[in-house]
């Protein structure tokens, strides 16, 4: 197959890691080739004028409206594009915040790296994707807030950060001067307040939201 003929993907995650496992998944496939990748979503549009892909992997939080507003302007300025959405949250009302904002496939991270070969292909042919693992849809909907931090009290904020920073929950109560059981209260707290089921949900949004001022978190 010619180059001509492959599929161009590009990548947009903030952890490499993760970028060179999703990477190593494009170049394995024959009728794919691999464009580049970016970790900066003030420098992704000019990336995708210049490498032109047919579809975008992306790592992409929807918990605030600025990061929709997005989601949103990538499909407005690239309406060919696919968009494969990877995240962290299983609700059904994160799939679709983000099916509105264009995207044409939602993965779980937790999901079988295969998936998002999969939902590659199931996208550049017409169809959309969504991960088998989605919760069932909340009673509630999902309320976009300008900044998610701002549900939290001023200790869960604090504690937060510090989760983000990699801080364990004995190190939190040393800083904080709190009991360690009291950490352990907030966390729960904040995983209720923000929507975050599991500890491996709640520690992302953390580093996400610590190491970009809550911009896309």
């Amino acid at each position: 197959m010619s180059t001509e003929q492959k599929a161009k993907l590009f990548i947009f995650e903030e952890h490499p890691l993760m970028t060179l496992g999703v990477e190593a998944l494009i170049k394995q496939e024959s009728d794919f080739e691999f464009r580049g990748s970016s970790r900066h979503h003030e420098n992704l549009f000019e990336e995708l004028s210049l490498t032109k892909p047919d579809a975008l992997v992306i790592d992409l939080s929807l918990y605030s409206e600025k990061s929709v507003h997005f989601l949103r302007q990538l499909r407005d300025r690239f309406p060919k594009l696919k968009i494969i959405l990877l995240s962290i949250h299983t609700g059904r009302e994160f799939v679709d915040r983000a099916r509105e904002g264009g995207a044409d496939a939602y993965v779980l991270k937790t999901d079988d790296p295969d998936c998002i070969i999969e939902a590659i292909r199931e996208s550049l042919a017409g169809r959309s994707y969504v991960s088998k693992s989605i919760r069932a849809p909340s009673r509630e909907p999902l309320k976009l807030i300008d900044s998610p931090i701002n549900l939290l009290s001023a200790e869960e904020f604090q504690i937060l950060q510090r989760i983000g920073k990699g801080h364990t929950n004995r190190r939190i109560a040393e800083d904080l001067a709190i009991p360690i059981q009291t950490v352990e209260e907030e966390i729960g707290a904040i995983q209720r307040k923000l929507d975050l089921p599991t500890p491996i949900e709640l520690l992302q949004f953390a580093f996400h939201w610590v190491h970009h001022e809550g911009g896309f978190s």
